[in-house]
């Protein structure tokens, strides 16, 4: 079945019937292909189709959709330590990757293109597929599912997600997010947007990285470009949102400092590090919304109203941005 919806996939009139048909396959169970060649020319056909400018923009989102459910039911071995390993590795160029998930995550981190929301929203999404695994909600049959059951919880996470889901978040903060060219900058606030919301109750790592994640999110204001601002500034308050009490002072203390133009050898140490120091603010914080500073103590937004809270702080991080170099 699956060497006959292939033959498919360059067709002009059937390719998108194709690729939804091969990705809804691949999302509902592991896929056995012909041979790894052929599973690898697949991965390439579909790549190619998301990065020709040829290809229509919804065919595109499709190819990428289906790269990410690929993805899902990949299997692994355990290797004499009782540690999952592939049974293949896998390069491009001059990389070489130990999994499948990865090798595919980074063809979809490679295939980013200027002013295509759509398309890189699908592949956030694509990429969270990958990263998550087995775990992933999109295996899941919506009707029968219950969404708030065990069956998601942290303790039924595989160990290959939570390495996949770490890799990506590394490749998000170091690579991606500081990136000099800036439609990939744009993209991966996207990406890295979509990761924290997708993967935060799945993965401690997510959480324990909310520091470093809230100042990358925060480097982005500064972008002269208003959807780069705008999806920014929404990490930013989403990663308020997943803290708790004692992140929540450390992250408005970041927050804080930065907006004053401050840039610590401290905050220095923290952002090479996933490790949480504790900042003792006197601030009790509970909510985004909720005033957590005396009405002087910040100063006033250009309308000449009082800053009291997170959330209105970065909305004028995001409205001064041209003013303010992070």
């Amino acid at each position: 079945m699956i060497s006959e919806i292939v033959g498919y996939l360059d067709d002009p009139n059937l390719s998108m019937a194709a690729i939804v048909s091969l990705g809804e396959i691949a999302r509902n169970g592991p896929v056995i292909y012909k041979s790894h060649e052929s599973k690898l020319e697949i991965v390439d056909v579909l790549n190619k189709k998301i990065l020709t400018s040829k290809e229509k923009n919804r065919l595109k989102e499709k190819a990428a959709a289906c790269l990410g459910y690929m993805s899902i039911h990949e299997s692994l071995i355990m290797n004499s330590d009782n540690k999952e390993k592939s049974l293949q590795t896998y390069k491009i160029e001059t990389k070489t990757f130990d999994s499948f998930n990865k090798y595919i995550m980074q063809k979809l981190l490679n295939s980013s293109q200027a002013k295509q929301i759509e398309l890189n929203m699908t592949i956030g999404e694509a990429l969270v597929n990958c990263a998550l695994g087995k775990k992933s909600r999109a295996r899941l049959n919506i009707w029968l599912t219950d969404f708030n059951s065990d069956e998601l919880d942290d303790s039924n996470y595989d160990k290959s997600s939570k390495d996949y889901v770490d890799w990506l978040l590394n490749e998000l903060l170091i690579n991606y997010m500081q990136n000099q060219n800036q439609h990939l900058r744009q993209a991966s606030c996207f990406w890295l947007l979509i990761l924290v919301k997708k993967c935060s109750n799945l993965s401690e790592i997510v959480l324990k990285s909310l520091p470093a994640i809230q100042d990358a999110f925060i480097s982005r204001l500064g972008e002269n470009d208003e959807i780069t601002q705008e999806v920014a500034s929404k990490g930013v308050g989403v990663v308020f949102s997943l803290a708790n009490d004692g992140q929540k002072k450390d992250l408005v203390s970041r927050l804080v400092e930065t907006l004053g133009g401050g840039n610590s050898a401290k905050q220095k140490a923290q952002n090479k590090s996933t490790n949480l120091t504790s900042v003792e603010s006197g601030l009790k914080i509970t909510d985004e919304n909720e005033q957590i500073f005396n009405p002087d103590q910040i100063g006033k937004a250009p309308d000449g109203t009082n800053i009291t809270t997170y959330k209105e702080i970065c909305s004028l991080a995001s409205d001064l941005n041209k003013y303010l170099t992070f």
